[in-house]
């Protein structure tokens, strides 16, 4: 199992962080390794790290909110599936409320021009295992359409499936910003 912290930032690409270890070991217990490391051996991790990017995985509300709450640095991650009960509750609040999306254009290297719908939701509850409230955290939904307004398909021509964002960010003013986070750890 490997962890690799990248800086990401134009210019800057560079490896902030790394670990190896036997595949068992656990993703989050190597990650909060080397941010333990660099924060005792180089400066506070909120120096370094203004939005830390996990890759989709099931990373968990508590050890988001952790990672906020120690190293006071913003987060944000992919729902790992549609089953997780937040998606289902973001889900919920999408049938029952009128809320407002925005449309961005953007042009994709392998889907081209495409138009994406994202809404920002703030204040999500999010619980344990055995249903005790541990806080909240703010999502951002979207769906993909081509240049006529139809959904994107994929590969078996299904629709392509609607994305989830988990963050510490505020997302109702700018979703598709928070998004762009997520999107951009594959400049490198």
């Amino acid at each position: 199992s490997s962890d690799l912290l990248l800086n990401i930032e134009e210019e800057r690409e560079r490896v902030a962080g790394f670990s190896l270890a036997p595949l068992q070991r656990s993703e989050k217990a190597m990650l909060k390794e080397i941010l333990k490391g660099l924060d005792e051996h180089v400066c506070p991790v909120k120096e370094l790290i203004k939005v830390l990017i996990l890759d989709r995985g099931y990373w968990g509300a508590d050890f988001i909110m952790g990672l906020k709450k120690r190293y006071k640095v913003n987060v944000v991650t992919r729902a790992r599936d549609n089953k997780l009960d937040l998606v289902k509750n973001i889900n919920g609040l999408l049938k029952v409320k009128d809320l407002k999306w925005s449309k961005t254009r953007e042009k994709r290297s392998r889907l081209g021009e495409i138009e994406v719908k994202s809404i920002g939701l703030q204040n999500l509850e999010v619980y344990d295992k055995n249903g005790k409230e541990k806080g909240t955290l703010n999502a951002v939904v979207s769906d993909e359409y081509d240049k006529n307004g139809k959904r994107l398909l994929d590969e078996k021509g299904r629709e392509r499936s609607r994305m989830y964002y988990i963050t510490t960010m505020p997302t109702e003013k700018n979703p598709y910003k928070i998004m762009q986070h997520y999107l951009n750890r594959w400049v490198i």
